[in-house]
């Protein structure tokens, strides 16, 4: 992240409740909601290189559901998020996103 606004940037992809707001969003019954939903979640998974203790907690708990939820995520769109997710290790698996 570079630029003058990087640090609202790193502000909000360093939040917890953010976080879980854009996963809630991956899960929006409208296609437009996942879609975007998903180019703000690579910022959190991708472009932050820092992330927060409690980001990389979510992450982390929730990494064989987003696995699994990306790899269907729009394949009816022919739109296929990027194959470069990043991979997380494994922790205890828990219900539900967040």
């Amino acid at each position: 992240m570079s630029g003058a606004w990087s640090w609202v940037q790193l502000r909000f992809v360093n939040d917890l409740e953010n976080l879980k707001l854009i996963m809630n969003c991956l899960k929006d019954s409208s296609k437009s909601i996942q879609f975007e939903a998903f180019h703000v979640f690579k910022v959190f998974v991708v472009v932050n290189r820092d992330k927060s203790q409690g980001v990389m907690d979510v992450l982390r708990h929730n990494r064989d559901k987003l696995l699994k939820y990306m790899s269907n995520f729009q394949s009816e769109r022919g739109t296929l998020p990027s194959p470069h997710l990043p991979t997380f290790p494994r922790r205890g698996a828990g219900k539900g996103f967040a």
